[in-house]
């Protein structure tokens, strides 16, 4: 059995970034670094992973595509599952936030709904409109669920190319041990502003197939 999301957490949190730049008069308003650094990062994240989703089924359309090509593809799929689960986890233990089944983690709607709360975050920073702390942290619990009806349904998924990193009795873990691997790559045991600009991509890829 793979890395439960409690588990999980623990190992994420060695990587968070300590950024401070918000005035106390905006963090009484109900948010935060790491609210804003989760909610930023999601939107970006969940741009990525459907950009990585067309590019697997563009290119499973060419003939001329290799088996390590469509891997490679797989394999940034991973990724960005990996890399939404670390922003929902930081959040999680930043707000005590106990990891749940959810009944409304359908992705369909969920997902989608990711940006909403950009919108939210820009109408507590330049309005000062109070930051709906309680409907982020069901927000993240629901989130959390729908990532992994994702990776879930990826690995269910008969792929003409190498899939044995994913365990299907166990995709989630999977991905979640791939992320660590990842992190581990890049940071070592602690975050680096320095190592988060310059990455080794093909170190850290490598390092999630191990």
């Amino acid at each position: 059995m793979g890395m439960t999301f409690k588990e999980y957490i623990k190992e994420a949190i060695k990587t968070n970034s300590e950024a401070s730049f918000l005035c106390e008069n905006v963090k009484s308003k109900g948010i935060d670094e790491t609210i804003l650094h989760t909610i930023f990062g999601l939107n970006t994240e969940e741009r990525e992973l459907g950009q990585a989703y067309y590019e697997l089924s563009d290119l499973m359309k060419h003939p001329g595509a290799t088996e390590e090509d469509l891997k490679q593809k797989f394999l940034n799929i991973v990724e960005e599952l990996g890399d939404i689960f670390w922003y929902i986890a930081i959040a999680m233990h930043h707000l005590n936030v106990e990891p749940q089944p959810s009944p409304d983690a359908n992705p369909d709607v969920v997902m989608p709904a990711i940006s909403e709360w950009l919108d939210k975050a820009k109408r507590t920073l330049f309005y000062g409109a109070d930051f709906d702390v309680e409907g982020f942290k069901q927000f993240l619990i629901d989130v959390e669920g729908a990532v992994e009806i994702l990776a879930k349904d990826i690995a269910g998924h008969d792929m003409p190319f190498d899939m044995s990193m994913i365990d299907k009795n166990d995709p989630v873990g999977s991905v979640l041990e791939a992320n660590v691997k990842k992190l581990r790559a890049r940071y070592g045991e602690k975050f680096d502003s320095k190592k988060a600009l310059e990455r080794d991509i093909e170190q850290e890829y490598k390092a999630m197939e191990e």
